[in-house]
């Protein structure tokens, strides 16, 4: 069998598209969008996620107050609660299908057993 591995790579996405944790994700997307002041929040703990990740140096302590102070107003939100819920749910199968995927390459690395 000589399969196209890009056809197999596509089928998974259209296949990711209809899985129930995506859409859960895509769905609680829709919702954050639809409120403004709700995405604005959203948005905000984006930018300053995005941020603390990007610092070279050790975040000072009133950065991390800040975002940690965001991330309190973010988890009270239940629309944006439902997104990271949702998200943890589909990263955990993004995860589940990368270890598929990569387990022939791994195996090289590993060590012949006897």
């Amino acid at each position: 069998m000589n399969s196209n591995i890009y056809d197999t790579a596509n089928q998974l996405e259209r296949e990711l598209r209809t899985f129930p944790a995506y859409i859960q994700v895509k769905e609680a997307m829709e919702e954050i969008r639809s409120d403004e002041a709700t995405y604005a929040l959203f948005q905000e703990f984006q930018t300053a996620t995005f941020e603390l990740q990007q610092l070279s140096e050790e975040p000072s302590e009133d950065k991390i107050k800040a975002v940690q102070s965001l991330y309190s107003k973010v988890v009270e939100n239940s629309a944006i609660k439902k997104l990271m819920d949702n998200e943890q749910q589909l990263s955990l199968l993004v995860e589940d299908i990368n270890q598929i995927i990569t387990k022939p390459i791994q195996e090289i690395y590993q060590a012949p057993t006897e």
